[in-house]
């Protein structure tokens, strides 16, 4: 994330205060209740900023009901009379995050707002993000790279079936929910939006190292989601990203052939290689869904979770 939307903690601390008044928490009469508000102010107690960017900032609070950390987005509000619970804002963050509900995406609790500001209130994960631990200290294993995968491509389809399309995904938005293992959250919604079978997206969102080529273009629907799964694949194996030439088909075709031949875990596996392939195709129509993504032929053979997965599935039914 940029620079901070917030001038110091000490602003943040008092924002969180346990006021006693009404009127001194400022609220502005929205469609939830001042009251309700003011208890949601009471129960949360900021320890620490975890991260800002130009448009939010993430606090680590201690959720005093449930004596559990959760992650604070605030929100700065264009304008004062800005609400993210109003029915002109069919794209926020929050509409999004509150029909989810995936063991691979960032719980979300409540939300509740300001004068000034929307705070959402999400699931906290300790580990920091996978962008962290690929320079850090991650080897990377053909499991291991296969339960990573798989992870995001369940949750990507999952998205995809409620009609969303996240637009932002990258290393740096997935999340660790501890040090110990590599137990996967997408988090950050912040881009996302609704598309429907006559409706496609627009707007230039997203990441430049991990954008899908149409994404200059006029229009485009939910396979940009699957290109940055193929260059957080990318990341993944080389411990950084490196920008793709997306102008014509014939330079993405370089940088893939490049990427094979430089990695022994591309080159030494054809199911591998040819995922990688799939998820970076330069026309979107080529591209495989996530739904395939999770039928190659490397995913179930590697990944323990996949099968893991299939087998809680098959005794379930």
């Amino acid at each position: 994330m940029g620079c901070s939307i917030l001038s110091s903690s000490t602003r943040k601390k008092k924002l969180l205060k346990a006021y006693s008044t009404e009127k001194d928490l400022k609220i502005k009469r929205f469609s939830v209740p001042s009251p309700k508000l003011i208890s949601l102010y009471n129960n949360y107690a900021s320890l620490k900023c975890l991260g800002s960017g130009s448009f939010a900032e993430v606090m680590l609070c201690m959720h005093r009901p449930s004596k559990e950390h959760r992650a604070l987005k605030i929100i700065k509000k264009p304008f004062p009379s800005a609400s993210f619970l109003s029915e002109g804002n069919p794209g926020s963050e929050f509409k999004i995050m509150q029909v989810l509900d995936h063991p691979n995406i960032v719980k979300f609790y409540e939300i509740f707002e300001d004068l000034d500001f929307t705070y959402l209130s999400l699931e906290y994960c300790k580990g920091g993000t996978l962008h962290t631990k690929i320079k850090d200290s991650l080897q990377i294993t053909d499991q291991n790279l296969a339960d990573i995968m798989f992870q995001v491509f369940s949750a990507i389809s999952y998205i995809h079936s409620k009609g969303i399309v996240h637009r932002d995904l990258k290393t740096k938005n997935l999340l660790l929910m501890n040090f110990e293992d590599l137990m996967i959250k997408i988090a950050d919604f912040g881009s996302a939006c609704f598309l429907d079978s006559t409706k496609k997206a627009k707007g230039y969102c997203g990441t430049k190292l991990f954008i899908a080529p149409e994404v200059n273009g006029e229009s485009y629907n939910e396979k940009v989601d699957i290109w940055s799964c193929g260059m957080i694949m990318y990341s993944l194996v080389f411990k950084e990203v490196e920008l793709c030439d997306t102008s014509s088909e014939e330079s993405v075709r370089v940088f893939i052939e490049k990427a094979i031949k430089g990695s022994e875990i591309f080159s030494k596996n054809e199911d591998i290689s040819e995922l990688f392939m799939k998820l970076l195709k330069w026309n979107p129509e080529e591209r495989i869904s996530a739904n395939e993504a999770l039928e190659n032929k490397w995913i179930k053979k590697s990944s323990k979770l996949w099968s893991s997965t299939t087998t809680m599935s098959s005794t379930l039914k």
